[in-house]
């Protein structure tokens, strides 16, 4: 496990009361001197790589279309109120993975393998805030957190496939949802997304994908 400043933190504090010693008072100039004296320094886990940027990517910003983009989109969208506008996409979050860094001495391996356990999270949000029902998508059709529970009960959706990847039947349905929830409010909204393949919306009456 990563050692990080919080981990020492922690410990410390614990150590300290154990001894009988609670005036204690954990600072950053003390952990700067623990340092010091045991050769530790922070080190990126192997496990992980560093995001590099690549030069002359800002050549491939087109500030034309950009504009073009924005003067449709205000055309598309002029007749729907702010309320109606939902920005929407997907996030991955990984539940068991760990720091990428560990304070170490030089004589010890920074060696970790990266746990890529994962669940994907579909998010819409709109200009003034609010939010649809949040998508979940794992790798397990009854997750035993969830087993004597009724997800529906917790305003959010629960999906599962072997990658727990956004799929074009799991958003179709996810879509649905959203479209009749919006036709029992008596609302037709517009979706913002990206060109990912799942995300080709069949034709809802109360839904513009855009």
């Amino acid at each position: 496990m990563p050692v990080t400043y919080t981990i020492f933190k922690t410990i410390s504090d614990k150590i300290y009361k154990s001894a009988g010693i609670n005036d204690f008072k954990f600072s950053w100039n003390w952990f700067l001197r623990i340092q010091k004296i045991h050769s530790l320094k922070k080190r990126r886990l192997s496990g992980f790589q560093k995001l590099k940027t690549i030069k002359g990517s800002e050549k491939f910003y087109d500030k034309d279309a950009a504009k073009m983009f924005l003067h449709c989109f205000e055309d598309k969208v002029a007749n729907y109120s702010p309320k109606n506008i939902f920005n929407c996409d997907e996030a991955a979050l990984y539940t068991k993975t760990l720091g990428k860094y560990s304070y170490t001495q030089k004589n010890e391996i920074s060696e970790l393998k990266k746990n890529s356990t994962k669940l994907t999270i579909l998010l819409s949000c709109n200009m003034i805030g609010e939010k649809l029902p949040i998508l979940f998508i794992g790798k397990s059709n009854n997750p035993r957190c969830f087993r004597k529970h009724d997800m529906s009960k917790y305003g959010f959706f629960y999906t599962s496939n072997k990658a727990a990847w956004m799929t074009g039947d799991t958003f179709d349905k996810w879509a649905l949802h959203i479209n009749n929830l919006m036709k029992e409010q008596k609302r037709k909204i517009v979706l913002l997304l990206d060109n990912a393949t799942c995300h080709k919306v069949l034709y809802m009456n109360n839904i513009y994908n855009f």
